[in-house]
């Protein structure tokens, strides 16, 4: 059965918010960890384009939220789209429960995590380690896990690049709001949080179109203070992975449901628990 399959059958959608990544200048990107589904999604508010704009929730790594789900896959062909729901935003799951610290998001991603790039996008024979081609049936979103000391940060602020020197050599851009590496020592793991970018549409980059560049979207390490978790205005000047605008006006869509059943209500953090966002 198809990871997404089970959102079909349900109304809503409880996201641990563990990726903040930017779109341009103004704009941001999430990734959640469905907690009833367990996997990881990338909630969209509007069709054809994942940016929260300026008047949006503004949501933090860390925090737990309640979506209403509209469409569980709304653009599914494109593979910079897979992990995509089409959501409307309800409230915090529970406003009096502290966040979940670094160390906890890590306890509950390190199982998703892959030894190889290659692995995290579904394990093609002909992938390369840089792009997938569109219409390329893959994940939009996983998790590479590694020693800290694979990997170096290179470039000036909101033009960072991620390198790995050792083992799985890749060198992808930044696109996280905490551009820096965890804060742990260099024989501990990191949980790299890739995705992809959409296609290019300039002609000045014509070796793209078609072609689903591999982007870093955060750090996840077992640390208390491995991620900042508030905005870092950065910029960005790169087109390979520049944001699409709505096709549909930015409209959001509502929900009708006026009140919730108790089911869906969070209960108490528990205390054995324990970061992608994505271009489109």
């Amino acid at each position: 059965m198809h990871a997404f399959d089970s959102l079909q059958r349900r109304k809503y959608l409880r996201l641990l918010i563990v990726v903040k990544a930017k779109i341009g200048d103004d704009g941001f990107c999430y990734i959640g960890w469905d907690m009833d589904g367990h996997k990881l999604v990338r909630p969209v508010l509007r069709q054809g384009s994942c940016r929260w704009l300026a008047k949006d929730k503004d949501l933090r790594i860390g925090e737990k939220h309640l979506f209403g789900i509209i469409n569980p896959q709304p653009e599914g062909m494109y593979p910079q789209r897979t992990n995509d729901v089409l959501v409307n935003y309800i409230n915090p799951c529970d406003p009096s429960e502290s966040n979940s610290d670094d160390g906890e998001l890590y306890d509950i991603l390190v199982d998703e995590g892959h030894q190889t790039v290659k692995e995290v996008f579904g394990n093609m024979e002909d992938f390369n380690g840089k792009y997938v081609l569109q219409r390329t049936k893959c994940p939009s979103v996983g998790i590479y896990k590694c020693q800290k000391k694979s990997l170096i940060i290179d470039g000036e602020p909101g033009k960072r690049r991620c390198k790995s020197i050792d083992g799985e050599l890749f060198d992808y851009s930044i696109t996280a709001v905490d551009d820096k590496l965890p804060n742990v020592a260099d024989d501990d793991d990191v949980l790299v949080m890739l995705g992809l970018t959409r296609p290019s549409s300039s002609l000045k980059h014509y070796q793209y179109r078609n072609k689903c560049g591999i982007i870093v979207v955060g750090f996840v390490a077992k640390c208390k203070y491995a991620q900042q978790h508030f905005p870092v205005e950065c910029q960005h000047d790169y087109e390979f992975s520049s944001p699409e605008k709505p096709e549909d006006g930015g409209n959001t869509h509502e929900i009708t449901e006026a009140i919730l059943p108790s089911s869906i209500t969070m209960g108490r953090k528990r205390k054995w628990e324990m970061n992608y966002a994505i271009k489109d």
